[in-house]
């Protein structure tokens, strides 16, 4: 929510702020003053409520000093510094990259027929000792108890409070800390293993919308980037320490996958990166072990310094570090980015819009790398403008709008819409799939018995829990169905599993691997498989070529995608985790529960706007789906260098 869309709204959240007690009152009086310049970001369990850039304009710490200095040693090139302290200016001084160690990564998520819990376990008993980062503490927790073993202490955050002694002397344990990715030094022998788990991408509930709902990833990279660096390096703090690394859940093996995050890396870690993947898709358990007690035994054997070292070395040499696309685009916005935030600040309306615009326009430099945050940029300039509107400015209203519109249509997916329209905003037109799935679903619903349908959802969200092909498949198909697609599964050999269409404004063709189990990785064959799903449904339905935005989906619960298949995969192909089909069939339950409750008494014309309100809410749309769906291309995975 952005309170300058909203006329008084700044105003009632001041009012409500000023009565809260400690520590929220303390909280409070950072941002007072820039209250209306804030975003307001609500999930089912928390509220944040913050300005996009901190307001350090009129902070003395900053203003009143003659000279800062900012020390890392992992400082990037995209603007990020400058942005997290709402500074311009910056001059970095660029020092010899230090060797920070050596590491063997494990990748337990790829390992085949193993299972990554057990797996880890036995690493951790084999090192000793665990340090576990997470981006939040209940995962670390579970993580820390899950791998230790009988009798070991597992500490957190309350035992290391005053610095990490009390974990280093122990002979054996386990220390589970959130977000803690910087500033730990657990060197030499006070500890031999970090496990880390999940994208450190949601430190907040911004970073959660920045990188979930608006893809703003580009913008966000160098801080995650950063994090992962630093938690990956917390037991190797000089050039002669060394460390095991676990790297846990499919988000963060899948992220380390990627070829551009791996290449903005430096050779060191690219090298280490490359070797541990190598050593831990299509190997055994047995084998990765093997390797693990070499790594672990090194000081005392020559195995891993005869074996394992000359083609760490080896890879070292192929690999430069290079920026991320739209880095570039970042780093030229960044300056203009903290004057727009400070001049919405001051309530300087007409001038933040002028601003923002600006900021959107220096993004378009980044191309698609930074489309979605440019997006945001248009947004929050239409919404400024509106501001400035409403305080007396003349002839923004238009500029207020057409800004939110450009926003609508440069955005990738539909998130722009999900947000309150402006007041006097002309109504949107939706795209034709999503106009056409209201209307089908429209007339589903005013023509069928309830409890028929009641009972055809039950067994659909019943089937896609399922693992079996013989439920999950017909379930699949039930699920486009109440999508509002002519969803079907098509007849003959080697075809999609079901194909859902929208006319001929959108197609999906869905390949279930349902009965895949979570480790290794998904082989060749089975991308080869859907490469040419969309082009026979076109000759299926005589149509000529395929309608932009279309899709095919494989469905599995593993990490990634075999090598060769990804040098031979089509840009239309994603993987689907069954988890997120789950999630989608649960919030179509929720929405025709809600409707089929609803209907009585309104005319269709009525009705039908009623469902296109309902499936914006619940984010069902085909476009909706899209976005569920693509989050992970099969063209992004690691390849072969």
């Amino acid at each position: 929510m952005i309170p300058a869309q909203h006329d008084k709204m700044a105003e009632q959240l001041a009012a409500v702020l000023g009565d809260l007690p400690r520590p929220w009152c303390f909280r409070y009086a950072m941002i007072r003053k820039v209250l209306a310049s804030c975003l307001v970001y609500i999930t089912h369990s928390s509220i944040q409520i913050r300005p996009l850039i901190p307001h350090t304009e009129d902070t003395r710490v900053f203003t009143d000093a003659r000279q800062r200095v900012y020390l890392s040693a992992t400082l990037g090139d995209a603007g990020d510094l400058e942005r997290s302290f709402g500074r311009t200016g910056i001059k970095r001084i660029a020092l010899p990259e230090p060797r920070s160690g050596q590491r063997f990564i494990v990748f337990p998520d790829l390992v085949s027929e193993a299972n990554a819990d057990a797996l880890t376990e036995e690493i951790t008993r084999r090192a000793g000792k665990a340090l576990v980062l997470a981006p939040d503490s209940a995962t670390a927790l579970a993580t820390a108890v899950a791998i230790a073993q009988p009798g070991w202490p597992v500490l957190t955050k309350d035992h290391v409070r005053d610095g990490m002694e009390p974990f280093a002397v122990l002979p054996h344990g386990v220390c589970a800390l959130a977000s803690r990715y910087d500033g730990l030094d657990l060197p030499h022998e006070a500890c031999r293993l970090v496990v880390i788990e999940s994208v450190p991408d949601r430190d907040h509930l911004q970073e959660r919308f920045l990188s979930r709902q608006v893809r703003a990833g580009a913008a966000l990279s160098e801080r995650v980037r950063t994090r992962v660096v630093q938690g990956l390096g917390r037991c190797t703090r000089a050039a002669n320490d060394w460390a095991l690394v676990v790297v846990r859940g499919q988000e963060l093996t899948r992220y380390l996958l990627r070829p551009e995050i791996q290449s903005a890396l430096s050779p060191d870690l690219q090298a280490e990166i490359r070797f541990g993947l190598e050593n831990s898709r299509q190997t055994t358990p047995a084998e990765v072990l093997e390797n693990v007690q070499a790594f672990l035994d090194q000081e005392t054997s020559p195995v891993w310094r005869e074996q394992a070292v000359p083609n760490l070395n080896t890879l070292r040499v192929g690999f430069d570090r290079k920026a991320p696309e739209g880095s570039d685009a970042l780093a030229a916005s960044a300056a203009a980015e903290i004057e727009a935030c400070a001049l919405a600040g001051h309530g300087k309306w007409a001038e933040a819009s002028s601003h923002a615009n600006q900021v959107a326009h220096l993004l378009s430099a980044g191309g698609e790398a930074t489309v979605g945050y440019r997006a945001f940029w248009m947004l929050l300039a239409g919404m400024w403008a509106y501001r400035a509107t409403a305080e007396g400015e003349t002839g923004l209203l238009a500029a207020a709008h057409q800004l939110v519109f450009n926003a609508d249509r440069t955005a990738p997916g539909a998130w722009v819409r999900s947000l309150p329209s402006l007041p006097e905003a002309p109504p949107t037109a939706m795209p034709p799939q999503d106009d056409l799935a209201v209307a089908e679903v429209t007339r589903l619903l005013l023509n069928q018995q309830p409890g028929r349908l009641g009972k055809r959802l039950n067994t659909m969200v019943a089937g896609l829990a399922e693992i079996s092909h013989k439920r999950y498949e017909p379930a699949l198909t039930e699920l486009g169905f109440f999508l509002g697609a002519d969803a079907q599964k098509p007849q003959g050999h080697g075809r999609a599993d079901s194909n859902w269409c929208w006319g001929n404004h959108m197609w999906f063709a869905l390949e279930a691997k349902s009965e895949h189990q979570p480790e290794g990785l998904v082989p060749h064959n089975d991308i080869r498989q859907v490469n040419d799903q969309l082009r026979i449904l076109a000759a299926d339905r005589n149509h000529d070529g395929i309608p932009a935005g279309s899709i095919t989906a494989i469905i599995s619960p593993r990490v990634a995608v075999d090598p060769t298949g990804v040098m031979g995969a089509e840009e239309h192909s994603h993987l689907v985790h069954p988890d997120t089909v789950l999630t989608l069939a649960h919030e179509v339950d929720h929405a025709w529960t809600d409707l089929l409750g609803k209907k009585t008494g309104q005319d269709a014309a009525q009705f039908q706007r009623l469902v296109a309100t309902v499936f914006a809410q619940h984010g069902i749309l085909p476009t909706q789906v899209r976005d569920r769906l693509t989050k992970h291309p099969v063209t992004s995975s690691e390849t072969p260098a």
